[in-house]
């Protein structure tokens, strides 16, 4: 879960590795799906986007996530 910065609405955040081309497509595939979806017992979807971190940036967010995490607990 995060807020986001522009409307302070909470959302959920999925965050997936597309190495392999059935990857890219099952994700897009995923995608479509959830943008017609409308159900009070689902996750509203909003948008999704695709980036291309420089390597290892993964790890090092995921360790500052779970540092912060950890004071909170």
């Amino acid at each position: 879960e995060s807020i986001n910065k522009l409307d302070q609405r909470r959302v959920a955040i999925k965050r997936v590795s597309l190495k392999k081309s059935s990857s890219k497509e099952r994700a897009l595939k995923e995608i479509r799906c959830l943008a017609v979806l409308n159900h009070p017992n689902l996750i509203q979807y909003y948008y999704a986007w695709h980036e291309c971190p420089p390597s290892g940036w993964q790890e090092e967010k995921d360790g500052n996530l779970m540092a912060t995490n950890n004071e909170l607990t």
